[in-house]
């Protein structure tokens, strides 16, 4: 898998993360950015997230991944 595959995915387990542990976030999806990111979310939450919220984050993440969801690409 190439890093700009694995980019994308992370960013996708990532929203799916913050979504689940903040049901009322907004998300905003962007594409590719002029300085070499991929992919990128923006959140929209009524409190800022802080570092504090980070190790639930990845706590989230690594379950997200622990499940072995298939990653399906499709060509809209």
């Amino acid at each position: 898998m190439d890093n700009n595959v694995m980019r994308h995915s992370a960013a996708h387990v990532m929203a799916a993360a913050v979504s689940r542990l903040f049901q009322d976030v907004k998300l905003d999806i962007g594409d590719a950015t002029e300085d070499g990111f991929y992919f990128y979310y923006d959140f929209d939450l009524p409190k800022r997230l802080s570092q504090e919220d980070f190790p639930a984050i990845e706590q989230e993440m690594a379950r997200i991944v622990a499940a072995n969801y298939p990653f399906e690409r499709l060509v809209v």
